[in-house]
């Protein structure tokens, strides 16, 4: 009766496939959610700005910042006026239009839907 016995691995979870397919599927989920949002937001000012001018939409943007993405205005200096973001903003008739805030919502109501669709070209290569 033998005292020893050898244990062999191999494919993609021994071999690094897998984990680097789980991590880019996180880098790649992470930017389709940015962008969903990015269009969300968008789709919010399209349909609540009274008086829209082309120069704020077009500085909104997804970009990466660090190991995240950000969905941003450019840090116009306006943005937080029309966001409402600071309590001060909100006095008078004008309370905002929370594009930012109620694209977030929105997005993370579709974020599992963004997930599935994503996943399947990951778990091929998974293995």
């Amino acid at each position: 009766m033998p005292s020893s016995f050898v244990v062999t691995t191999t494919g993609p979870l021994f071999t690094g496939q897998a984990a680097a397919a789980a991590r880019d599927y996180c880098n790649e989920l992470e930017k389709v959610v940015a962008y969903q949002a990015l269009a969300d937001a968008m789709g919010i000012m399209d349909a609540s700005f009274r008086n829209p001018t082309p120069y704020y939409e077009v500085q909104i943007t997804a970009q990466p910042r660090g190991e995240d993405m950000v969905v941003h205005d450019r840090k116009i200096i306006y943005g937080p006026w029309l966001e409402a973001a600071l309590r001060t903003y909100r006095r008078g008739n004008f309370q905002g239009y929370h594009s930012f805030q109620r694209a977030a919502e929105s997005v993370r109501q579709k974020v599992m839907r963004l997930a599935q669709h994503v996943l399947p070209t990951f778990l091929r290569r998974m293995g």
